[in-house]
């Protein structure tokens, strides 16, 4: 069939079905990608120090906003989280996803822990301004 311009008309191209042999979608890059860029712009907080292990919190809408640990339950419940976020992603990917979670939360532990001790130093971090006052030769000036 010929176009306006005299140009014969391809065929549209149909994507692959498969990749590499699986029955994953060609375009599964795509939303590898975005997994990627969530977790890239996600926030990771260290929290106090659980009494089994640190805590990071992790602030991602796509994943509920989970807590990170160094344990098996909070790498399987992740690794659920991920799932569902992107379930056209294949199993390799997942953990590859996960992977960078773990990379950004083990850099988050290497800021302070919030704990008790941290808000006291907080307290002991206070302003000069809360503390001036307003003394009575302060007035003579204003006159």
């Amino acid at each position: 069939m010929k176009s306006l311009f005299g140009f014969s008309r391809a065929t549209p191209v149909q994507p692959r079905a498969d990749v590499r042999g699986s029955d994953t979608p060609r375009d599964f890059r795509a939303i590898v990608a975005w997994a990627h860029e969530e977790v890239v712009q996600a926030s990771f907080c260290r929290l106090a120090d659980g009494e089994e292990s640190p805590r990071v919190a992790i602030q991602c809408r796509l994943l509920g906003n989970p807590l990170w640990r160094r344990d098996q339950k909070s790498h399987d419940d992740l690794l659920g989280r991920i799932r569902r976020a992107w379930p056209e992603i294949p199993e390799e990917e997942v953990h590859r996803v996960l992977a960078h979670i773990d990379a950004r939360a083990e850099a988050a532990l290497a800021g302070p822990s919030r704990g008790k001790d941290q808000a006291e130093l907080d307290r002991a971090r206070s302003s000069w301004v809360f503390g001036w006052r307003f003394d009575r030769h302060d007035a003579e000036g204003t006159r």
